[in-house]
């Protein structure tokens, strides 16, 4: 079983050793986007919300309103559902939804200072 800092990889999946942080961001405001800093030391982030939101590393986040064709565009992040991210390198997470008190948990891994 390899091991990835804090997480080890076992039949193809990741699981988490040992959470290093959990954190938490409520978009109080529908369609402001909320910087979130990434802790140094970070590798990976899990992201999860309870209403559809968007993500992006080191930019601002943005509820699309037109097409995004440029590859500026944010990432989607269902309700009720998790992605994994490499977060190495990336400063801030910025999170926006259009529905007013969302909240979207993030779980950093790695050697978090």
């Amino acid at each position: 079983m390899a091991a990835i800092n804090n997480l080890k990889v076992a039949g193809g999946q990741l699981i988490p050793k040992l959470i290093s942080r959990i954190e938490a961001r409520i978009c109080t405001t529908a369609n402001t986007a909320e910087n979130h800093p990434v802790p140094a030391g970070a590798k990976f982030a899990r992201l999860s919300a309870s209403a559809v939101s968007y993500i992006k590393g080191d930019g601002t986040a943005a509820v699309p309103a037109a097409d995004e064709t440029a590859g500026a565009a944010a990432y989607k992040l269902d309700a009720n559902s998790e992605k994994c991210f490499d977060v190495t390198g990336v400063a801030n997470i910025s999170c926006v939804s259009a529905t007013a008190g969302a909240v979207i948990s993030i779980t950093f891994y790695g050697a978090i200072e």
